[in-house]
């Protein structure tokens, strides 16, 4: 079954089962089930059968991840030539759709402490950061990374990701969140990257620190030291 879900085999998956088969398989190697490997290749027709089976959407594999965290993680990382003919982006947002429908928590944790709409935030996904938040995902969400603080906003900064930091503010993130020891949003755009790392470069945060500014973030960078979040 898990096999059939993640090539996306929706005869095998129906013949499957009918004949019995667990509706909660799992592989063993991590622990990811057929619903993960459904959600994570952009199978909506599997992971509706899946869930009219009633399989369990709240499990975790062994790396802390959900179905609904496949279905985020894939989107973020979408490219036309590594899934089937018939995945698009919109793929990934029904299944989060369905998933949310069917109880699935929008604000599960991996093991890295990572959220959907964390990851989301990160990565540019500005489709399913707009889901995510329509299904009221918590954009004020703020969780510990090793030994760095770090919240949606202030990733989308990291980006740097205006649109989704302007989606962010409007939907009540605070433009001075921080996490203990990590840099507020505001200092965070204005901070170039290491070269050998994607992400912050001049244009880029020019354009992320108006809508941080326009958020009333703390223009010395400096907070007030009550670490808000």
């Amino acid at each position: 079954l898990v096999a059939a879900s993640a090539s996306g085999g929706l005869e095998i998956v129906n013949e499957l089962l009918s004949a019995g088969a667990d509706k909660d398989a799992k592989r063993k190697v991590d622990f990811s089930t057929a619903l993960y490997f459904a959600a994570s290749g952009g199978h909506v027709e599997i992971v509706k059968r899946l869930l009219s089976e009633g399989c369990d959407v709240g499990w975790k594999n062994s790396r802390g991840f959900t179905a609904l965290s496949a279905a985020v993680e894939s989107a973020c990382k979408f490219n036309p030539t590594e899934f089937a003919k018939t995945v698009t982006i919109e793929s990934f947002l029904e299944i989060l759709r369905l998933l949310n429908a069917a109880g699935a928590d929008t604000e599960t944790t991996s093991l890295n402490g990572w959220t959907p709409l964390l990851t989301a935030s990160r990565n540019g996904c500005v489709p399913m950061v707009k889901d995510l938040l329509s299904i009221k995902a918590n954009a004020l969400f703020s969780v510990g990374v090793g030994k760095r603080g770090i919240t949606p906003i202030l990733a989308a900064c990291m980006g740097p990701y205006p649109v989704i930091v302007d989606m962010l503010l409007k939907a009540g993130a605070s433009a001075n969140a921080t996490e203990a020891g990590a840099k507020p949003p505001l200092l965070t755009a204005c901070t170039p990257a290491p070269k050998k790392r994607k992400g912050l470069n001049g244009s880029g945060a020019a354009a992320v620190v108006p809508s941080v500014v326009k958020g009333d973030g703390d223009e010395d960078g400096l907070g007030d030291g009550k670490g808000e979040g």
